[in-house]
């Protein structure tokens, strides 16, 4: 798929408090500070991002303030990612370490913490079109919920991952290419107002299942024939993110690329752990960023490309 014959590239980051890989119940926003940096260098090179906000970044003033700064400038996208357990109605059970994804809630309370958390950025920064399920919990009965509630575009979709031990999909089959979803079967392409744009995945090697095993995936891992997310990692060199980008022009003609807000402040993620590791990830970005304005790539935002795609 091509617009106008142009790979269209996209930035989509998960803005969330500090560690919440660690620590379900964090309310710390300290790395929403860091956003400034990464936004700086997105408009260095003319990439048009779009932050998936949860509700307590939302909730909290100084980051909505740096948020809206962002917005001023008209060059970024502001979308909502819902963590439910931290949405109100929160429930005794929302309190305790597990992350629950949609699956875990009825119709009523799914729906309920979704109005609010659009409610509230619609209150605070600007109307929402573009989500991302919590810990990719995204499933077919939130099509319809999304589509009610003025949603236009989901980024849940990781195409090769399987997310099934945390109660999330297997997407492990989904299309790498974006679709309008269905809503009785959103691996499906259907007839729902929902565009989902999957995360780019380069695929790895299928052994019939096997490479889901343990050993076979570690295996498959070190032989780099593993599927390779365009996603910074401290694994990863910033010639990894640029391989992965020409396999994805060259095969899908989009690009995007995720990663989260928490990830640019040292020790907010299991990932970056000093201002060194800092420098790698922002090495990586420029790196990548860089090729993206050599090979011709134009930026959007998630909605900018729904836009353009309807008009194909």
């Amino acid at each position: 798929m091509t617009l106008n014959s142009q790979t269209i590239g996209m930035v989509t980051i998960d803005v969330e408090p500090d560690s919440v890989w660690h620590n379900t119940q964090s309310n710390s926003l300290s790395n929403i500070e860091s956003l400034k940096r990464f936004h700086k260098l997105c408009v260095k090179f003319e990439i048009r991002p779009t932050y998936l906000v949860t509700y307590s970044v939302v909730s909290d003033k100084t980051s909505c303030n740096i948020l809206e700064s962002f917005l001023a400038a008209g060059n970024c996208e502001i979308g909502v990612h819902p963590h439910y357990w931290e949405t109100p109605p929160v429930s005794i059970d929302d309190q305790g370490q597990d992350a629950w994804v949609g699956s875990h809630y009825s119709d009523e309370i799914l729906e309920e913490k979704l109005v609010n958390l659009i409610e509230i950025t619609k209150s605070r920064l600007v109307t929402p079109v573009s989500h991302r399920s919590g810990r990719w919990g995204m499933e077919s009965r939130q099509v319809s919920l999304l589509s009610k509630n003025g949603i236009e575009i989901d980024t849940s979709v990781t195409p090769g991952i399987d997310w099934s031990v945390t109660g999330a999909y297997d997407y492990t089959n989904f299309l790498t290419t974006p679709y309008y979803l269905d809503s009785s079967d959103f691996i499906l392409p259907g007839n729902s107002p929902v565009l989902e744009i999957p995360c780019s995945i380069k695929p790895g090697a299928k052994l019939f299942g096997l490479e889901k095993k343990r050993y076979a995936s570690s295996v498959l891992r070190r032989l780099n024939f593993n599927s390779q997310w365009l996603r910074p990692s401290p694994d990863k060199s910033p010639n990894d993110l640029l391989e992965i980008s020409k396999f994805c022009i060259e095969n899908f003609s989009f690009l995007n690329l995720m990663t989260h807000s928490s990830e640019f402040r040292s020790g907010c993620s299991p990932f970056w752990l000093n201002e060194d590791s800092i420098d790698q990830l922002f090495l990586q970005l420029q790196e990548t960023f860089t090729y993206w304005n050599n090979s011709g790539v134009k930026s959007m935002t998630l909605k900018e490309f729904k836009q353009q795609y309807n008009n194909i």
